[in-house]
């Protein structure tokens, strides 16, 4: 059967990119309400009682499986991303699902995988941008699955855009770390350096344009929601870079850049993100429209259900750090976000200001402590993990149901204090400071007006904090 394919191989920005990686992209265009396209690309239509655009019941939905195709890209290296587009007339985001599985022979296939509207661009009505996604290299074909009008309503599907890419591989002949400090025309309230970063020409990436630049005023925490374990991240990055600045007549977000400042490895490493965003403050594209007086930093893997890295956790606050200090922001403070109208945190994850679930569930409630490294970084303050002279401090029971006891037992007169923060890290209650030796037991009574979800107490004594999370059910 001859194949159709309406697509775009080799689509690159530049010949310097070209120097860095070989890379290669390709776009699958179907438009569903041609007859030729339907004819040449729908393999079957799983549920026999209806047609695609001549459904004997309108009420049903429609699924069709499209016939398998060869992965349109040549050398695929180090990995295949890729994501989907899918447009129609409705703007239910749960009128169609879209699914698509891979296979190395044509054969053995791996399971079919439901591909998700990503949070972090912004569609046009009736248009859904599936998530980034990731694959091995040897896996040649690929399938997809279709079903549509599932509200019932009548409303089909109508064009499907399939966006694959290979960041290729490096080469590595030029340098890749920067480690820049603060030029002399900027304002520093405290005094941090830069951390050390992987340039945009260490990830493969040499597109130079003119972006604009922001006030910041509020730094903004993400996470890509993708793979948590790569080979090669600084290709996991370009994957993202592709990802955004595809056209949106490709079915792409159309991004004039990668829409992040910085982007952060499970391992550690710091990426920079959109173009001199390490030495000016470059607006990027990553709070659902309202971006001015934000720097975004995206924490590179999926944060729904797995813990952060420690390594991960500690480059943030190292990057918040730099930028608070650059731009005098208190960490721990909410203040009117200009942009959007919104008061949120000075740093707040991307779910505090857009209806979003981002920066994941796990880590959104350690944001609290994140803010308490920042500020710890700031003000020249050693993080601790444990106090001297303080032999016990702990909440009972945790869950918490209702109320709650803190168990305080110094083996000195120290002075101690304690408050409770909610998961975006606004005060709730603050105790008065009183000097203590030995044990002692607070009830918290106050724990049991709190709606559920995820709390930190934080105790000072003297000039240390160590805080505890708990959860209220």
């Amino acid at each position: 059967m001859k194949t159709f394919l309406p697509f775009l191989f080799l689509l690159l920005i530049n010949k310097a990119f070209t120097q860095e990686r070989k890379s290669e992209k390709a776009t699958e265009h179907i438009d569903f309400s041609k007859s030729d396209a339907r004819r040449t690309w729908v393999k079957e239509y799983v549920n026999a009682r209806t047609t695609y655009y001549g459904a004997q019941n309108e009420n049903m939905p429609v699924t069709m499986r499209l016939v398998v195709q060869k992965t349109p890209l040549k050398n695929i290296t180090p990995f295949l991303s890729y994501f989907l587009t899918w447009e129609e007339t409705s703007n239910d985001n749960h009128n169609s699902l879209v699914k698509i599985r891979f296979s190395e022979d044509n054969q053995k296939w791996s399971e079919w995988e439901t591909m998700k509207p990503d949070e972090h661009v912004n569609e046009q009505p009736g248009r859904f941008i599936s998530q980034l996604q990731f694959k091995e290299k040897q896996y040649n074909y690929y399938q997809v699955e279709i079903i549509t009008n599932r509200s019932g309503k009548g409303k089909l599907l109508s064009n499907l855009y399939l966006n694959f890419f290979s960041a290729g591989k490096m080469q590595q002949s030029a340098g890749r770390i920067s480690n820049s400090p603060p030029t002399s025309n900027r304002v520093i309230a405290c005094s941090l350096p830069q951390p050390s970063f992987v340039n945009r020409v260490g990830w493969g990436c040499t597109q130079v344009w003119n972006p604009p630049t922001t006030t910041v005023t509020h730094l903004i925490v993400h996470h890509a929601a993708g793979t948590n374990t790569s080979s090669d991240w600084s290709a996991v990055v370009l994957g993202i870079w592709n990802f955004h600045t595809t056209a949106s007549g490709s079915g792409g977000a159309g991004f004039s850049d990668i829409g992040y400042n910085w982007l952060v490895a499970p391992n550690g490493v710091l990426y920079e993100g959109r173009y001199n965003s390490s030495t000016s403050n470059i607006q990027g594209a990553h709070f659902c429209g309202t971006n001015g007086n934000t720097m975004g930093v995206c924490m590179l893997g999926d944060y729904t259900n797995i813990t952060i890295t420690p390594a991960a956790r500690n480059t943030l606050a190292q990057v918040l750090a730099w930028k608070a200090c650059q731009r005098n922001i208190d960490p721990l403070l909410t203040s009117s976000h200009a942009n959007s109208g919104l008061t949120i945190n000075n740093i707040s994850g991307h779910r505090g200001g857009c209806a979003t679930q981002c920066p994941g569930n796990t880590f959104y409630p350690d944001l609290p402590g994140v803010r308490i490294d920042v500020n710890n970084l700031m003000t020249g303050t050693t993080p601790v993990t444990n106090i001297n002279g303080l032999e016990e401090f702990t909440i009972n029971p945790n869950p918490v149901t209702s109320s709650a006891v803190l168990t305080v037992k110094l083996n000195t007169v120290k002075e101690i204090q304690f408050q409770i923060l909610s998961a975006d890290g606004k005060r709730i209650y603050q105790s008065a400071k009183q000097t203590q030796a030995g044990l002692q037991r607070t009830e918290l009574n106050m724990i049991e007006e709190l709606p559920a979800g995820f709390y930190l107490l934080q105790l000072r004594v003297n000039n240390e904090t160590l805080s505890k999370q708990f959860v209220k059910q």
